[in-house]
């Protein structure tokens, strides 16, 4: 495998890491909203 795939590919991976990252901490908060309302 070339570098520039390798990059690119490390690059769509820390992204979809990010965005699952962010969708679990807004679910958790929204459970918390839910649970404390």
């Amino acid at each position: 495998m070339d570098s520039a795939r390798q990059h690119f590919y490390a690059k769509l991976f820390e992204r979809e890491l990010s965005l699952a990252a962010a969708l679990a901490q807004a679910k958790a908060e929204s459970l918390a909203l839910f649970v404390l309302a």
